[in-house]
């Protein structure tokens, strides 16, 4: 049951508590870190090779379990990655990245493109999918290909 769980960061050793301790409970502690290394360098983050460790040391440091040590966990959150790695201007750029395709595709009335870029929003904000190889292809090439899948609609002024 949903409502009699409890949220909380997880505590103690995971081999001795891991069925005390929910994904969700994981996930808290991870956007609690996120949260925390976006306040101290929002403006130009840390760098996209130093993230992953600035996050396993607050892990280490602010929550009081092993199972970060355990297994590796990144940001889960792709506006997070982005805002920790190179900070507020990149975010933005993510965003206008986002906001601009929707806006194009709904006022062309690509539906496809529009529901596409939604739906990779709205997952951006539980992993990073353009943190591996196989999200960028997905991100791009689907952009792409739905961006210009209407060619009998000729628009030179669509924005």
């Amino acid at each position: 049951n949903v409502t009699s769980m409890q949220h909380s960061f997880p505590e103690g050793d995971y081999a001795k508590e891991f069925k005390k301790i929910s994904s969700e409970d994981i996930r808290k502690g991870i956007y609690f870190c996120n949260w925390l290394l976006a306040k101290e360098s929002p403006i130009f983050g840390y760098g996209v090779g130093d993230v992953q460790d600035k996050l396993e040391s607050c892990y280490l440091e602010k929550l009081n379990s092993n199972v970060y040590q355990m297994f590796q966990y990144n940001s889960h959150n792709q506006y997070f990655q982005v805002m920790l790695s190179a900070g507020i201007l990149a975010l933005v750029f993510l965003l206008l990245s986002i906001l601009i395709p929707l806006y194009v595709a709904f006022k062309q009335k690509n539906y496809l493109w529009f529901s596409n870029t939604a739906l990779i929003a709205i997952c951006f904000l539980t992993e990073n999918i353009i943190g591996r190889h196989d999200g960028v292809i997905f991100y791009g090439l689907f952009n792409a290909i739905l961006a210009f899948s209407d060619f009998k609609n000729d628009q030179t002024n669509i924005i």
